[in-house]
């Protein structure tokens, strides 16, 4: 059915084990053309992520959970121990700390914003991964960001001249805010080629 579509944009929110065996058929029928955008489950997932799938799949975007390493942040969970002493400042203050956490607002080291929501959940940030082909391997190249603010706004941040596209067509990508539905629009034109 995809085959015969002419459709050329198709979001794929899906478990990657579950998407996989599809891929392969696409792959297998040489389905070309088509601009995927990814779900979290299997933009990174080394399984797809080979040369064999990126004549399909090549160009690939999606969203991923923004990664950031927290200096000392390891060792420091790794010695607590409630058993040890119950009444640590930080055993004590954890339950406390779950009623305030609404209330934290700082930059961090990286000048990053860190807060929570009023049901105390993090702001929500996400990279944005493009599927490319780099010697022979298929890299997972971060274009850009999507972050949501304290005031409830977003932003949304993408390097449009790092991005692969599979379609070799160019891409104009319009932005439209309007929490809580966030639409990303992509509007497909033919590249000149003359």
């Amino acid at each position: 059915m995809i085959k015969q579509s002419s459709v050329k944009v198709i979001l794929a929110f899906v478990p990657e084990g579950d998407f996989y065996p599809l891929m392969k058929e696409l792959s297998r029928q040489n389905v070309t053309g088509i601009q995927w955008i990814a779900s979290e489950a299997w933009i990174t997932a080394a399984r797809p992520s080979t040369p064999e799938m990126f004549p399909a799949f090549g160009g690939t975007l999606g969203f991923v959970v923004q990664k950031m390493a927290i200096p000392d942040l390891q060792s420091f969970l790794r010695n607590i121990n409630p058993y040890a002493d119950p009444n640590a400042a930080f055993v004590r203050d954890f339950w406390e700390v779950t009623d305030h956490i609404k209330h934290v607002n700082f930059r961090n080291r990286f000048g990053d914003s860190v807060f929570f929501d009023q049901d105390g959940d993090p702001p929500a940030s996400y990279d944005i991964i493009n599927w490319q082909l780099d010697n022979g391997k298929v890299q997972h190249v971060t274009v850009g960001q999507f972050i949501s603010t304290q005031s409830g706004t977003y932003k949304l941040q993408i390097d449009e001249k790092k991005i692969v596209w599979m379609t070799g067509q160019m891409v104009k990508i319009l932005k439209h805010f309007s929490p809580p539905a966030i639409m990303m629009i992509l509007d497909i034109k033919h590249r000149n080629t003359n």
